[in-house]
């Protein structure tokens, strides 16, 4: 309920080459060159921006280096399931900001990306 109200005020920007309309006034459409949208949109002035999408748009994101802070989830489960990085062909450096233990026994790890590659 409390991220509802937080995206209920908060812009978002689909990127889609097939919907035309998301149905939400928040929202707005974007299809074209990835790398051009992100460097406008990073040249504003404002917050964090953060990235939800699936395995091949958060490649496409490391790749292009819009990504400055990673918090990767450790779930106690193994399963098959799509790696973020086996496409990526940028390399990163990153350095530890923090571990936080959930009682649910996931581990969240948060890396920053180093200034540079």
């Amino acid at each position: 309920m409390r991220y509802a109200q937080y995206a209920k005020k908060t812009k978002h920007l689909i990127f889609s080459s097939d919907m035309k309309d998301s149905g939400w006034e928040n929202a707005e459409i974007a299809d074209g060159d990835l790398k051009k949208i992100f460097e406008e949109i990073k040249s504003n002035p404002g917050k964090n921006i953060q990235i939800v999408g699936g395995a091949e748009f958060a490649t496409s994101m490391i790749d292009l280096g819009f990504v400055d802070e990673y918090n990767i989830f450790l779930e106690p489960v193994i399963r098959n399931g799509k790696s973020f990085f086996h496409n990526i062909t940028s390399k990163f450096k990153l350095t530890r900001e923090k571990v936080e233990s959930l009682d649910n026994g996931v581990v969240v790890l948060t890396y920053l990306k180093q200034n540079g590659k």
